[in-house]
């Protein structure tokens, strides 16, 4: 009878921690879906970020794993991201096809936010129907000497039309800033080296002089139940003493300074920008010698077309009067028109139209991650589709269409 009796209580007490760790496994997902972090942390793993890279492949600092398929998780999305044979984030394989239209670009033409068939490429090959339109965008760290780089060991992919997406962070500012550009002994670029950026074992990218293993297994292990992540995230939270939330959608500066626009904010071509739009210009030779033509699309800022103030405040450390005053002006869009227009290219600046759309009361942008939505990417299409369906003038058309 007494051995019957201790078996209850043991059930009873494994039966109580089982709906107690219920109960805080409901409490912590409750916690992080009413009030999100904004930190990987708050999500397993393998979702927290793209994992499908790999070391270098000799001419850039990473290489992309094929055929690869995972989930991606943000505060505000949840994707889907599937690569294709050649490691881009196409549905289809590429078979050897030629290419009419081609985009290259950073995360926004990578589709960051959104899912297959969402994206600007997408959507102008839908309405182009029987046209083959190619995406040939990286997720991270690419900019115009990798575009160029890449297609000019591709030959075979350069295509008819080629959309050149800019986002001036990435592709005129910080990705040139933290490149080394090798040249070979004649001078041309023959390899692209990051002076901060590497590939974990496990797939994810990390800074230079991080640990290159993966996350331990108990933190991974940890991070697949909500209320482990929540007590990674009150450990970190108590042992970062910078730790500042990034929740915070207030139009109240952030806790740190302010600081004074960056160059390109300023409008200003400053020496990252120009060998930014140096290799835009050898990757518009090198498609024009193929006898194609070049649209270039200037991305513009969240802040810069809209009432943004947790991406400017927090993210960029303006204050809200700066802020308010990158939304009055186009600086560098007026900067990057002198640009093409003085190289016979053709730019879409879509500043004006995409503010005309956000006074409508529809963002673009997310409000925190700072890449395009679903309505922005479709503002973009519509945008890209009217500059195709623009004959190209006699003086800067190509010498004979293929």
């Amino acid at each position: 009878m007494r051995v019957r009796s201790r078996r209850f209580g043991v059930v009873l007490v494994l039966v109580g921690l089982f709906l107690a760790l219920l109960a805080a496994e409901g409490l912590a997902y409750l916690a992080l879906l009413l009030r999100p972090t904004g930190n990987p942390l708050a999500y397993a793993t393998r979702e927290a970020d793209l994992n499908f890279y790999l070391a270098s492949d000799g001419w850039n600092f990473y290489a992309i794993k094929p055929n690869h398929r995972q989930r991606f998780r943000r505060d505000e999305f949840s994707t889907t991201v599937r690569l294709n044979n050649l490691g881009f984030r196409e549905d289809e394989d590429y078979r050897g096809q030629p290419i009419d239209v081609g985009f290259v670009g950073d995360s926004f033409t990578f589709g960051h936010g959104v899912d297959a068939g969402e994206r600007y490429s997408d959507l102008v090959r839908r309405s182009l129907g029987n046209k083959n339109v190619s995406a040939f965008a990286y997720a991270n760290g690419h900019a115009p000497p990798q575009y160029y780089l890449f297609l000019k060991a591709n030959p075979h992919l350069v295509p008819r039309r080629l959309i050149i997406g800019l986002f001036p962070w990435n592709d005129l500012a910080g990705d040139i800033a933290d490149f080394d550009l090798i040249t070979d002994p004649t001078g041309a670029l023959a390899q692209i080296r990051s002076k901060g950026i590497r590939v974990r074992e496990d797939g994810f990218l990390t800074s230079a002089g991080s640990d290159l293993r993966p996350e331990p297994w108990w933190r991974r292990a940890l991070r697949d139940f909500h209320v482990g992540r929540v007590l990674l995230l009150a450990h970190y939270r108590l042992t970062t003493p910078d730790w500042r939330p990034l929740e915070r959608s207030s139009a109240t500066p952030a806790a740190a300074a302010t600081k004074e626009p960056d160059a390109v904010d300023r409008g200003t071509l400053d020496e990252h920008a120009r060998i930014a739009l140096e290799y835009t210009e050898r990757l518009v030779d090198l498609v024009r010698a193929a006898h194609g033509e070049v649209i270039v699309f200037y991305i513009p800022v969240s802040y810069v077309v809209g009432d943004y103030p947790y991406f400017c405040q927090t993210i960029s450390g303006y204050d809200a009067a700066t802020c308010i005053a990158l939304q009055r002006q186009n600086v560098l869009g007026e900067e990057l028109a002198r640009w093409a227009a003085n190289r016979c290219l053709t730019l879409v600046d879509p500043v004006a139209p995409f503010r005309e759309i956000e006074r409508g009361g529809r963002q673009l942008y997310f409000a925190k991650d700072g890449h395009w939505t679903r309505r922005g990417h479709r503002a973009a299409a519509d945008l890209v589709l009217t500059a195709l369906a623009k004959p190209v003038s006699a003086e800067c058309a190509p010498p004979v269409n293929r």
